[in-house]
């Protein structure tokens, strides 16, 4: 039987970082409950098949303990601000992942390399999904990472192609807008692909603003790095039956 000593040890949380925001939004939006739990996480609508997951998210993060009750970082969330709540919760992800941090940079280490430091973790076949909810826990806190700028200016380092250097938000959106529709015909407005706000996923969205303009350069190593992380990202948002079996192992 895995101790939680061995697990907080070996493993790092795969859920959909977007369900952890799910609920911290929910609970910044509401009263704050005496547990949250499983029961409260299905109230969320948070997906069944990832409530396991998602609990080991917020109890690795230290916004819940054992027995599912808040700690008092999650009950300062529930009553702060924006700016306090983006602090509170960098604080939480510099912690949880203080040796990932100790090596590498999501602000400007390429995905190959962040994913190459996490194959320390297990399941192996989750790491992908692992480096995807460090990344959107990253966002989500107001820390930069390669991926997706918080902000206008550039970013160095890694795998980013200069021509994405000079892409600034504002002006960059019709063009990304426009690779979505040519992807899929006309645009990603599967259920799936986006959240029930309307808002593309973050996953989703953090692997689309990491291509550079229409048009620029993209060397080969780039698109590998690039098709790999989709390969990844899309089994995060799609799981097989056998991913979904490999993981339900893993957790009990």
């Amino acid at each position: 039987m895995v101790t939680q000593r061995e697990t907080l040890t070996t493993n790092r949380p795969y859920s959909p970082p977007s369900n952890v925001i799910t609920i911290l939004q929910r609970i910044r939006s509401r009263n704050l409950p005496d547990r949250v739990g499983s029961e409260y996480l299905g109230d969320a609508r948070i997906p069944e098949g990832t409530i396991t997951r998602t609990l080991f998210g917020l109890r690795f993060l230290g916004l819940i303990g054992q027995s599912d009750e808040p700690t008092p970082d999650l009950c300062s969330i529930a009553t702060s601000t924006d700016e306090e709540y983006r602090f509170t919760l960098e604080q939480l992800v510099r912690q949880g992942y203080s040796e990932v941090l100790a090596s590498v940079d999501p602000a400007q280490d390429a995905p190959d390399r962040i994913v190459n430091f996490f194959r320390r973790y297990t399941p192996a076949s989750q790491r992908g999904r692992m480096v995807t909810f460090f990344l959107g826990m990253c966002r989500e806190a107001g820390m930069p990472t390669l991926e997706v700028s918080r902000d206008a200016s550039p970013r160095r380092g890694g795998a980013v192609p200069s021509g994405r250097n000079a892409t600034v938000r504002g002006e960059s959106q019709p063009r990304r807008s426009g690779a979505r529709q040519t992807a899929q015909g006309n645009s990603y407005e599967g259920k799936r692909t986006r959240q029930r706000d309307g808002t593309l996923s973050p996953a989703l969205d953090m692997l689309l603003r990491s291509l550079p303009p229409a048009g620029a350069e993209l060397s080969t190593t780039q698109r590998e790095q690039w098709i790999a992380m989709a390969r990844a990202t899309l089994a995060f948002l799609y799981p097989s039956q056998e991913s979904q079996q490999e993981a339900t192992q893993h957790e009990t």
